[in-house]
């Protein structure tokens, strides 16, 4: 298989079209150095230009070269705008979370609808229910610009949680929103972020809902060496039987912190374990 193909149907179903997911490793340029809400947002826009324009080429790259249509595409973690880096909750949810009905989403929105992938991705994010916090996010944009997937991480390092309040988040989404799964003509896509390839409990959660295709954004450092996340990759696929599509930046600028510490290991597994396509170290690519 190349190019990250994939299907998903049990053996005793008619055959799919074959599909290629989409690893993007990308830059991220952070916003922490943005001196207020218009700078970020400004820096924001910027790389959704950045984010259209690489989904459009390579899509049609891998179309020219494999003859297989990229239906799925996973971009990093916080790929528009890094992480907190000490800022307070209020400061950060001003600079740096979405609106879901907002502009960012609307030209996500635009970029899923324009190269006909479901595009998926994670971002900080302002839920209206709860207006004094934000949430770190896992969103899946079908072709026709629906989110169908929202997904907010249950176990972070730098962001409020649905554990932080947890008996009203329950009463408004349910155990449906807690752990959701999309039913799509791609398959049963879920989504976690990051450091939750650790924790095998999370990934069993949508597997047992039905997700047959786990998308992970993240945003760690990069090893010749085998790393614990990539032993988990591995794990997650093999004892769930299922995708695993994991996409990693390429480099986090506009911070102090070395920009190729997060770097390549982008990567897409099957159900044995099999790794069908990696990017390396050295900046953004496709694979």
């Amino acid at each position: 298989k190349q190019c990250g193909e994939m299907s998903t149907k049990p053996a005793d179903s008619p055959a799919p079209e074959r599909y290629a997911a989409l690893a993007l490793q990308i830059a991220t340029a952070c916003v922490n150095d943005c001196p207020d809400r218009a700078a970020a947002r400004d820096r924001m826009a910027a790389s959704l230009v950045r984010v259209g324009a690489s989904v459009a080429a390579s899509k049609g790259f891998i179309r020219q070269f494999s003859g297989i249509d990229v239906k799925l595409v996973v971009l990093p973690e916080y790929f528009l705008t890094g992480f907190p880096l000490g800022e307070s909750i209020p400061v950060w949810r001003d600079k740096a979370a979405l609106a879901i009905d907002g502009p960012e989403y609307r030209a996500l929105a635009d970029i899923a609808e324009k190269s006909q992938v479901y595009l998926a991705g994670n971002a900080y994010e302002v839920d209206p229910h709860f207006p004094e916090l934000y949430f770190q996010t896992c969103f899946i944009i079908a072709p026709t610009r629906e989110t169908v997937l929202r997904y907010r991480r249950m176990i972070s390092l730098s962001a409020p949680t649905p554990y932080d309040v947890w008996d009203r988040y329950l009463e408004i989404y349910g155990l449906d929103g807690v752990f959701p799964v999309a039913d799509t003509p791609i398959g049963r896509l879920a989504a976690i972020a990051s450091e939750e390839i650790l924790y095998p409990e999370i990934t069993r959660c949508v597997v047992m809902r039905g997700a047959e295709v786990i998308l992970h954004p993240t945003s760690e450092p990069g090893s010749a060496e085998r790393t614990i996340k990539e032993t988990c990759r591995l794990a997650r696929a093999i004892e769930n039987q299922v995708f695993v599509v994991s996409a990693n930046t390429a480099t986090i600028d506009d911070i102090p912190i070395p920009p190729y510490t997060c770097s390549a290991m982008s990567k897409i597994v099957d159900y044995n374990g099999h790794i069908l396509a990696e990017a390396a170290q050295g900046g953004e690519a496709f694979n």
